[in-house]
């Protein structure tokens, strides 16, 4: 099966990616779509509007990432009160955004959505600046991030997970002690199952 995924674009921010967006049975969205903590502080009611948009089109098909998990307290109908943080889309084949208990322990989800809603000058330029060095180093999961996302698939009895957040160059497809790990790059990912 071939599944159409869409992964931090980050729109708003000084590092978005520009893509057209498609929508449809086959299609997710893993979070980080809208940049509401790095986009202009003038504009944040427009991309919390955006990333509403996109959900309602989307419908269960999206996960909020660590950008967007504040929306709550902006408009917390626009995502309808709850969040998702996996999608069960085969028996055992999850989708998730990444961030929260995964490539990151969950204080520091917890501590990232806290943020203030849209950026200054200065904190935009430096997340730019944090983008761009992450795409000349490339990325490499750490033995810790491997373990929580190996127990996770444990308890949840999962085979394949398939993640965002890392932001790594190309795609990593992987196995850790016979569970496949993907974790994709940033923009419009087709991969066949």
């Amino acid at each position: 099966m071939k599944l159409i995924i869409y992964t931090d674009l980050h729109l708003g921010s000084s590092y978005e990616i520009q893509t057209d967006l498609t929508f449809g049975e086959n299609v997710f969205y893993l979070g980080d779509i809208v940049d509401i903590n790095h986009c202009k502080k003038k504009f944040v009611n427009q991309y919390v509007e955006l990333a509403s948009n996109i959900q309602k089109r989307a419908k269960r098909n999206y996960i909020r990432g660590n950008h967007e998990m504040n929306i709550d307290r902006k408009c917390q109908e626009y995502f309808n009160g709850s969040v998702l943080q996996y999608f069960q889309i085969y028996k055992k084949v999850y989708l998730a955004h990444g961030d929260y208990g995964l490539l990151w322990p969950e204080w520091k989800s917890n501590r990232f959505s806290s943020q203030k809603l849209g950026a200054n000058v200065f904190l935009r330029m430096a997340s730019y600046l944090i983008e761009k060095i992450r795409q000349i180093r490339p990325y490499k999961i750490s033995k810790v991030s491997l373990s929580r996302i190996y127990n996770e698939m444990i308890k949840r009895e999962i085979d394949i997970i398939i993640l965002g957040h890392a932001h790594p160059k190309k795609k990593i497809d992987m196995v850790y002690q016979g569970k496949r790990i993907i974790i994709l790059p940033r923009g419009k990912n087709v991969i066949e199952l």
